[in-house]
């Protein structure tokens, strides 16, 4: 991807082919194929986009946000076979591929009026959601039943929706 679009590589020519006119953005910031082949793009101009090649078919796919700003896709994943992770500015986001819908997955809570930007993530069902942000730390997210916990001085635990947040920052702090 350049500020030119999609291109491909082909290895037998050494040549690069645009994708402009299959999708249509100038200015691409993630692409990533799926496990069953079909092509997402996000950009700073089209939103997010999914490309299937067998049918030749465009679809957008809507980040809906409360925020007036546009979502932005920090990073692109597959959580399982069936289901693609957005990792962005605004939280978490699931994709079920065969249905095309999208689900808001996580939210952290904003900071200092801020929305806590997520910059990667990592799921497992045993161990809850491990999740990198922008100059807020790592927290370890688990799905528990207790309201609200604090352990003193460097891990802090809240409690948001259904969600258990350990924040590791302060730990990270102190260790500097």
């Amino acid at each position: 991807s350049a500020e030119a679009g999609v291109y491909s590589f082909d290895k037998t020519t050494k040549k690069f082919k645009s994708h402009i006119i299959e999708i249509p953005s100038r200015k691409p910031t993630n692409i990533f194929c799926t496990p069953l082949g079909k092509i997402i793009v996000s950009s700073k101009d089209k939103g997010v986009l999914l490309y299937d090649n067998q049918s030749k078919k465009l679809s957008e796919i809507e980040l809906k946000s409360e925020q007036r700003s546009r979502v932005q896709v920090n990073n692109i994943k597959t959580k399982d076979k069936k289901t693609i992770l957005f990792i962005t500015n605004n939280g978490i986001y699931e994709l079920n591929i065969q249905k095309q819908e999208v689900l808001k997955t996580l939210e952290l809570p904003s900071v200092n009026s801020k929305n806590t930007n997520i910059t990667d993530a990592y799921f497992n069902a045993s161990l809850g959601w491990v999740i990198t942000t922008t100059g807020e730390g790592l927290f370890l997210i688990e799905k528990i039943d207790v309201c609200f916990l604090k352990v003193s001085l460097y891990l802090e635990i809240l409690k948001f929706g259904e969600f258990l947040i350990l924040s590791f920052s302060k730990i990270l702090d102190g260790l500097e």
